[in-house]
């Protein structure tokens, strides 16, 4: 149901086809399965199961996505990053230089 839904709001086939690298880190969490089903082909991060979370709080916070933002800053080719929380309902933001510039609460 979310799937369809998001491919009903959002021009995915724009978003998959635009030529940017996308990067995810699902946290261990929730958006790890719909994410890859949404963005196949993008980098990711921390997308298996968990139940502990690896001992990191699943916050979308910085202190919480250093592995993720040093992903992005050391790559060349990633564009833009996102990462969930545990229960998908926050989002982080990175640009291509690793620097977080939205969060969601």
């Amino acid at each position: 149901m979310y799937f369809n839904h998001v491919e009903q709001s959002f021009d995915m086939e724009t978003i998959r086809n635009c030529g940017m690298v996308f990067a995810f880190d699902a946290m261990y969490g929730a958006g790890q399965k719909i994410v890859k089903r949404l963005l196949p082909n993008i980098v990711h991060l921390h997308c298996d199961e968990n139940p502990s979370f690896m001992g990191q709080a699943p916050e979308p916070l910085h202190k919480n996505l250093l592995e993720f933002s040093k992903l992005i800053a050391d790559s060349t080719d990633i564009d833009f990053g996102f990462a969930n929380d545990g229960d998908a309902d926050r989002i982080g933001c990175y640009d291509s230089k690793a620097t977080l510039w939205i969060r969601t609460m």
